[in-house]
């Protein structure tokens, strides 16, 4: 990523946003995707030129797409519309100049975000079915669903389950995100809103996330930074979010940009056989 590059050279001049007033004016300083996990962090600094920089505070990936809006700035490196920040990395996302120092400046920046990396590739691999061994539930919703499994979610499955089954891991990896304050469902676009559900991100050493949704409220049970292996219970299933009926949403996925996710086509586990996820048709869960 070779703008990454260019960027991170433009920065000498300037230390890290936590010593950079010290050194200059803070102009802004917020936080936006916050959730249980981390936050993105902005600070934008004036000293002989202006930078904006942003800190990953997850353990995660994070993929932003930035529209700004200027006035009397003229930028000194090329501004990217999509960058990826590393997990506990600040990056310098912008540098301008002061066109006329006797004018004043404005710099309006606006995110999109997404947990994850675009390059990220799942490895070959068939997933546990995400409840506990002796139950069955039914997969109500399998790729290419007309209700919701379209464009970004694509390659998700539902499960129906009744609200407060526990959910399980359905591979290795660490919980790097999660969110189970929300209340409440429905299926007008407000509640596709990710604060609007409940939900809990587990990270797989190939970079790619198991992405677990509709969970009750204050149903993640697994904490921030836990590792857990495929049938550790995670969650507890709910009826929060975009959603009809209470279920059990998972897919594999990762950003494709900070304003779309990927998700990935994936293989079940079952007794006798790996197979692709098919609709209408009951899992028993065996291990």
């Amino acid at each position: 990523m070779r703008w990454l590059l260019v960027l991170v050279a433009a920065c000498a001049p300037f230390r890290s946003p936590a010593e950079s007033p010290d050194n200059g004016a803070l102009i802004a300083d917020y936080r936006f995707l916050s959730f249980d996990g981390g936050a993105m962090h902005v600070v934008l600094i004036q000293n002989d030129e202006v930078a904006e920089w942003v800190t990953n505070e997850y353990r995660v990936p994070v993929t932003i797409d930035v529209a700004r809006a200027t006035a009397n700035l003229a930028p000194v490196v090329p501004l990217p519309p999509t960058i990826m920040i590393p997990p506990g990395k600040n990056v310098l996302i912008g540098l301008w100049r002061v066109d006329d120092s006797n004018l004043r400046w404005r710099e309006d920046s606006r995110f999109a975000a997404r947990l994850g990396a675009p390059g990220a590739q799942p490895a070959p691999y068939a997933y546990g079915l995400p409840f506990p061994a002796g139950e069955t539930h039914t997969l109500i919703q399998g790729f290419d669903g007309a209700f919701s499994h379209q464009g970004d979610s694509e390659y998700a499955i539902d499960f129906e389950m009744p609200e407060g089954t526990i959910v399980r891991a359905a591979r290795d990896g660490v919980v790097v995100a999660s969110n189970d304050g929300a209340t409440g469902h429905g299926t007008t676009p407000e509640w596709k809103d990710m604060a609007r559900a409940n939900w809990v991100f587990v990270q797989h050493d190939d970079g790619t996330l198991g992405a677990y949704w509709h969970l009750a409220p204050g149903g993640v049970t697994a904490a921030i930074g836990q590792r857990v292996l495929r049938g550790d219970p995670i969650a507890r299933s709910g009826f929060t979010g975009y959603a009809a009926v209470p279920h059990l949403h998972f897919e594999v996925m990762s950003a494709m940009s900070g304003a779309h996710a990927r998700s990935f086509p994936f293989l079940l586990h079952v007794e006798n056989a790996d197979e692709a996820p098919a609709a209408g048709k009951a899992y028993s869960a065996f291990e």
